[in-house]
């Protein structure tokens, strides 16, 4: 699967805010670590994988902390 990481990222929170958010975001980046252990390993060319992955990571945070920062429906 093309760019795997952004599906598994969208599966946990960026800031979790209850327990059982933070025991499944736990358990995503449990399993996204052993996934990109082997896709950087074993792939061919596997340092892309790394570079997607943190172009994809970047990208959702700063996009958290802007829904954080200025939330919809907010008059400014």
């Amino acid at each position: 699967m093309s760019v795997w990481q952004d599906w598994l990222f969208s599966l946990a929170r960026v800031y979790p805010s209850s327990t059982v958010d933070k025991e499944i975001s736990s358990l995503v980046m449990e399993l996204f670590r052993i996934l990109l252990y082997h896709a950087i390993r074993l792939e061919y060319g596997g340092w892309r994988v790394w570079i997607d992955t943190l172009s994809i990571l970047h990208t959702r945070v700063g996009c958290e902390k802007h829904k954080r920062r200025y939330p919809r429906g907010v008059k400014y």
